[in-house]
């Protein structure tokens, strides 16, 4: 819904809800990433003519009141995320190595070879941005799957991040992310082309 507000030029807000209490979700999580990810990659590529001429969103409304409360990420779920991973990187390795650059490659290769996820901004956007080149040039669900093994390494990385961070700190790392895909959009175009 949001790709579709911020495309259509709707007005966009932040509802604060609180604390977000229900079944968990983590085992539903390799499938959601795969349909919300495909669907997303779609949105983007029919989109792209429109892609450059998005502005930042600078200012909305917030409705409700924030927590002040840190929600910290269990190191129980960092283990998930890890364990994912390194389950699932293997198997989609080939697709990944056709997908991305020699020196992405290498470099999550290394990460999977010791086993630990270190997935900063940076390499996430050209990991990304490499496999949404992939899709581009053949919209196969696989790549979307290929995708996800790294997706899971780059949450475990974020939670190692932002494990003593307040909410503000980590809602701040995750804006200078947003900015950094949007600062780097005409990469992406060219990648598109």
């Amino acid at each position: 819904m949001t790709s579709h507000a911020l495309l259509g030029n709707f007005a966009v807000g932040q509802i604060a809800l609180g604390q977000k209490v229900h079944k968990p979700s983590l085992p539903k999580l390799p499938g959601m990433f795969v349909d919300v990810t495909d669907t997303l990659f779609s949105i983007l590529l029919s989109n792209k003519a429109r892609l450059n001429k998005l502005t930042e969103l600078t200012t909305y409304s917030v409705i409700g009141k924030a927590s002040a409360k840190r929600s910290f990420m269990a190191e129980t779920q960092s283990r998930f995320f890890t364990r994912q991973f390194l389950g699932e990187f293997p198997k989609r390795r080939a697709m990944l190595k056709q997908c991305l650059d020699d020196t992405l490659f290498s470099l999550v290769d290394d990460m999977y070879t010791s086993r630990k996820c270190r997935i900063d901004s940076n390499l996430w956007y050209g990991i990304v941005y490499c496999v949404l080149r992939c899709y581009a040039r053949n919209p196969d669900v696989e790549l979307v799957e290929a995708l996800r093994p790294l997706y899971f390494a780059r949450v475990a990385s974020f939670i190692h991040e932002t494990n003593n961070d307040t909410n503000r700190q980590a809602e701040l790392k995750i804006r200078a992310q947003a900015r950094l895909f949007r600062e780097r959009r005409a990469h992406l175009l060219h990648l598109l082309t």
